[in-house]
């Protein structure tokens, strides 16, 4: 089911949902009708948020006529995005498996005559400010990290750009 109407037009960008598969087509994506065989992919595509990390997954795109530059940079991307999913994968899990065992200590605590008193807002407070001042150097270790490879894929992106820059002139001027 296709959000927005494409028209005839190359840089013509719209967001469609492909229910069977969950994933979002970043770019619109050329229709073969006539085309039997399997259709390949041509466009990133954005999965649902992972139910853990809680990250969309990619699927790049990989191009035809791919230079080492675009493999380059596509492999980078899905190298950063791997790490990026265990980091928060492990991160998550870890946080959700604390906090249950510090609200059944809440609930052991409270229990009167049976009874569970529910936990407040005050007290997950507590746990939520212990549990970041525990991981501390865990998140700035990962920032100094994510710092590094966004500048990496950066100035790879920024070197994609400039080739096909100069493909692109290159071309003109010989026609």
């Amino acid at each position: 089911m296709a959000v927005g109407i494409l028209k005839n037009c190359s840089l013509c960008r719209i967001t469609q949902h492909v229910k069977s598969v969950n994933y979002y087509l970043v770019i619109a994506r050329k229709s073969s009708s006539s085309n039997k065989s399997k259709d390949k992919m041509k466009y990133d595509l954005i999965g649902q948020p992972n139910p853990v990390s809680n990250l969309r997954t990619i699927k790049f795109h990989v191009p035809d006529n791919e230079n080492e530059i675009e493999r380059q940079f596509r492999l980078k991307r899905e190298e950063v995005q791997k790490w990026n999913q265990e980091f928060w994968t492990k991160h998550n899990t870890n946080f959700v498996k604390e906090r249950k065992e510090f609200i059944a200590l809440h609930e052991k605590e409270t229990t009167v005559d049976g009874i569970k008193e529910p936990i407040s807002a005050d007290k997950l407070s507590v746990f939520y400010k212990r549990f970041l001042d525990n991981n501390w150097k865990t998140h700035l270790v990962y920032n100094y990290e994510w710092y590094k490879k966004n500048a990496t894929l950066i100035l790879l992106g920024l070197r994609v750009k400039v080739n096909r820059l100069k493909r692109l002139t290159y071309r003109n001027n010989n026609d």
